[in-house]
């Protein structure tokens, strides 16, 4: 492994953002390199030495995951407005028997 400074590798990348984020505990932001867009998480390392830990990763990878969360958001804003104006008796529990949602009608049905 080559050992070399922060400037030395990366001279043009996040030195500003560092060293003023350095002692804010955690922090991501957001920058290019080239073509390719990055998010780097930075955590303040509190240990003998102290110091930061930086974990870069490319913004594809959040952009692909920002979608599926949001199919998820709409298909879970889907399924409450059937359960909403449903006239039938859903629902909807886990393993343990702990209730995750009933419908309107349940709630009306059941008084709760």
């Amino acid at each position: 492994m080559l050992a070399t400074s922060w400037n030395a590798s990366f001279p043009t990348i996040l030195t500003d953002e560092i060293a003023a984020e350095a002692f804010g505990g955690s922090e991501a932001l957001q920058f290019k390199f080239g073509d390719h867009h990055f998010i780097a998480q930075i955590t303040r390392y509190e240990g003998a030495e102290g110091g930061l830990l930086i974990v870069f990763q490319e913004m594809d990878r959040f952009e692909h995951l920002i979608k599926e969360m949001d199919s998820y958001k709409n298909l879970d804003v889907d399924l409450k407005a059937i359960f909403d104006i449903s006239y039938d008796v859903i629902y909807v529990s886990d393993g343990q028997g702990i209730t995750l949602r009933v419908s309107s009608a349940s709630e009306r049905l059941w008084g709760v």
